[in-house]
């Protein structure tokens, strides 16, 4: 099962005893949340333990390295100060190597039977 909190951008997939939880924060950045026993609570943004939702731009970007290096990312790529190990490493015609992913929206699909 897949559910959304559209208000809190947390998204959830369910298994019979498992939940795989996202969240994302300061409208752009996918981070893991949770992954292991079924878990029910739909407003998990604590998990990412950057305080409240709305308050994360103003607080955890004004050192944006500093936010980069310790952030859970769903998806980490290579070259915007997160120094642990990428799962997407680029590089450009022009030679340069940062890629900053960003959330852009998501679209659940019904699959046909």
């Amino acid at each position: 099962m897949i559910s959304v909190n559209g208000e809190k951008q947390i998204f959830q997939l369910h298994t019979k005893h498992t939940s795989y939880m996202m969240g994302v924060a300061a409208g752009k950045y996918l981070g893991h949340l949770y992954y292991g026993k079924r878990l029910e609570d739909d407003d998990a943004f604590y998990l990412l333990r950057l305080g409240r939702a709305e308050e994360v731009e103003q607080r955890h970007l004004k050192n944006k390295a500093s936010f980069m290096d310790s952030f859970p990312f769903e998806y980490p790529a290579w070259g915007t100060g997160d120094f642990r190990d990428p799962a997407l490493r680029v590089r450009d015609g022009g030679g340069h190597r940062v890629c900053e992913l960003q959330y852009g929206g998501y679209e659940i699909l019904e699959l046909p039977v």
